[in-house]
């Protein structure tokens, strides 16, 4: 009788609790992995699931972290064309020395709706 009764206390109210400390800490652990190398551990994520949706399994807990930053580049140097930049001087710069001549007029306000007070 009392294997029968401890054996429901497991199942019933333990294993429910255990289940909730266990996800709990996977995810503190996620947060702060994720938080000492954040393009490391997206990279991780994306990869565990890619090898999800693959079907496989494994895991591969020692990835390097620099791994994003040897990928391949979308757009080839080939693509497009070289633009040589010269610098110019800026014409602003001219004209706020000048703009103590500068006269501004000021307008009047203009309202197209008439309020009334309810």
């Amino acid at each position: 009788m009392f294997a029968l009764l401890l054996f429901i206390l497991i199942i019933f109210i333990l294993w429910p609790f255990i289940k909730l400390a266990w996800k709990l800490w996977r995810n503190v652990r996620q947060a702060q992995r994720f938080m000492r190398d954040p393009f490391g551990e997206a990279m991780r994520q994306a990869q565990e699931q890619a090898r999800r949706s693959e079907g496989t399994h494994t895991r591969n807990y020692g990835t390097n972290t620099a791994s994003y930053s040897s990928k391949k580049k979308k757009i080839g140097r080939d693509v497009g064309e070289y633009v040589p930049f010269t610098e110019v001087a800026d014409q602003q710069t001219a004209k706020t020395a000048d703009s103590s001549k500068t006269n501004y007029t000021t307008e009047s306000q203009v309202s197209d709706v008439e309020w009334e007070d309810l």
